[in-house]
């Protein structure tokens, strides 16, 4: 049993941009040779003569598609290569920086944490107890009332891939903070 007078220093999670660029670059080349596919299928329908109206609006909406989705993933990698701290557990509980804003979350608001497994990385969802919401006390909150609801529907995610610190880490300092009351379990 650990006991509860021993003070731990807090864990300070920073983000891995070298890691993040490295998950993501696959994504952005596959979906960019997608686009170069429905340039030449468009291309060489043209040239044969055997393209139609739906033919040519369906190659050009895939391309379109497939360059605003290379954009967003370009704006992602680029959103995660600062390094910076993005999550902070210490006695008091989880403080983070997400999309939009800050969040700080108390132990006494988390009931556990569920791990998945994606590819050969983690993603940790830190579950709250229900009914949790912005008003709850000991909860800091400047993001959206619509992002606080996912997070208290699908808890608060955080992957391994865009993280300097090892999740074991992450999981270890959690149980000790709450004295092995939050555990992990996969799902």
């Amino acid at each position: 049993m650990t006991d509860s007078s021993i003070s731990y220093p807090p864990l300070v999670v920073w983000t891995d941009p070298v890691g993040a660029s490295k998950a993501l670059r696959p994504s952005l080349i596959q979906i960019l040779v997608l686009a170069a596919a429905f340039l030449a299928a468009l291309i060489t329908l043209l040239s044969l003569g055997r393209a139609d109206g739906a033919v040519v609006f369906a190659c050009v909406l895939g391309i379109v598609a497939s360059i605003a989705y290379a954009l967003a993933l370009t704006h992602q990698i680029g959103a995660v290569s600062n390094l910076r701290p993005v999550l902070t557990l210490d006695q008091t509980g989880i403080h983070a920086r997400v999309n939009g804003g800050e969040l700080d979350l108390p132990w006494e608001t988390v009931r556990g944490i569920r791990v998945r497994r994606v590819r050969r990385h983690s993603i940790l969802a830190f579950e709250l107890e229900a009914g949790t919401s912005p008003s709850t006390p000991g909860i800091r909150s400047t993001i959206s009332a619509r992002n606080f609801a996912y997070i208290a529907r699908r808890g608060f995610q955080i992957g391994s891939v865009a993280v300097s610190t090892p999740v074991q880490t992450i999981l270890d300092a959690t149980s000790s903070f709450t004295d092995q009351r939050v555990l992990a379990r996969e799902g």
